[in-house]
């Protein structure tokens, strides 16, 4: 156990509550990706990093002060998205 890290029942709840939270929104996003006619596994991969992703700008825009780091990430995630799934 890293010992910089928060440990115990308290950490161990809001570890739980965070992951069932990532996969809720990760589960419905993939829903959604597959209505649109990618395969199930494309689907999860996606929205999983779109997520990633998104809660990484998230971070930086708080240590920022701006907005930019979500804008940044936004174009750059549907300029990949769009080369990778709009091709097919």
């Amino acid at each position: 156990m890293d010992p910089t890290l928060p440990h115990g029942p308290t950490a161990r709840r809001a570890g739980e509550g965070a992951a069932a939270a990532f996969d809720s929104w990760i589960g419905q996003l993939a829903e959604r990706l597959t209505a649109a006619g990618l395969s199930p596994h494309e689907a999860n991969d996606l929205a999983a990093m779109l997520i990633t992703l998104l809660e990484g700008a998230h971070v930086l825009c708080r240590a920022s002060g701006t907005l930019e780091p979500f804008e940044q990430t936004a174009r750059t995630a549907l300029t990949l998205a769009q080369s990778r799934y709009l091709s097919a």
